[in-house]
């Protein structure tokens, strides 16, 4: 099978370098006997954006678009994705192409009958995953309501509404801020100007929060 190996070295450089990934989807291209058509590298690219939108991914996505290649190697999950959930999404899109992907640390190709078994458990756990986040949510805002705190959409000078209290009780509840981050999104919301959650963003309004109940 001709396939593209994809390498990506993520912006903290705290893993794989690219020669090491390149020797080990050699190994595994060998042993499968693949045909490795083209190497893309994507270097201090962080996993946080969409492949479609890296230099390499895009090359990659076009790749297999013109069936010069028929799947895709990478040395870790990350190196596409950031989360399963997000290579779940992945894989549904690949499986739609009739693309393959080989994971190799996780032991997923979708070439083969076990990796398109694990890779049907990757994507009915994050359906699961998201359906329960999304659950969880809708049950804490109706909490929140029942309780009489405000539900509406804060704007960028109130830092009341049911995103705000959502947050405040998911920390005193122990939750992490990426956690949060993810359910928010998961269940449809956005920040004041229109954009998804980042921990980044959740930490911001946290510290607004605590900043204004200690004046």
């Amino acid at each position: 099978m001709k396939v593209a190996a994809y390498i990506r070295v993520s912006t903290n450089k705290q893993d794989l370098s690219m020669a090491a990934q390149r020797d080990l989807i050699e190994r595994y291209a060998a042993y499968r006997e693949h045909e490795v058509v083209a190497w893309i590298t994507d270097p201090d690219t962080s996993g946080k954006v969409p492949i479609a939108k890296r230099e390499g991914g895009a090359q990659m996505l076009a790749l297999l678009e013109s069936g010069e290649a028929h799947g895709v190697i990478v040395t870790k999950l990350d190196r596409l994705s950031r989360d399963v959930p997000d290579f779940a999404t992945t894989l549904a899109r690949f499986r739609l192409n009739g693309w393959t992907i080989a994971a190799l640390d996780l032991d997923i190709d979708t070439a083969t009958a076990n990796g398109e078994m694990i890779a049907n458990m990757v994507i009915n756990l994050s359906q699961w995953e998201r359906r329960t986040i999304s659950e969880r949510t809708k049950t804490a805002l109706a909490e929140l309501k029942r309780q009489g705190k405000p539900v509406g959409r804060p704007s960028k000078t109130d830092l009341k509404g049911e995103v705000v209290n959502y947050i405040t009780m998911r920390r005193e509840e122990g939750a992490r801020i990426s956690q949060i981050a993810r359910e928010l999104n998961e269940a449809g919301h956005t920040t004041a100007h229109g954009n998804q959650f980042y921990p980044s963003t959740v930490a911001k309004l946290i510290e607004r929060v605590t900043t204004r109940s200690g004046s």
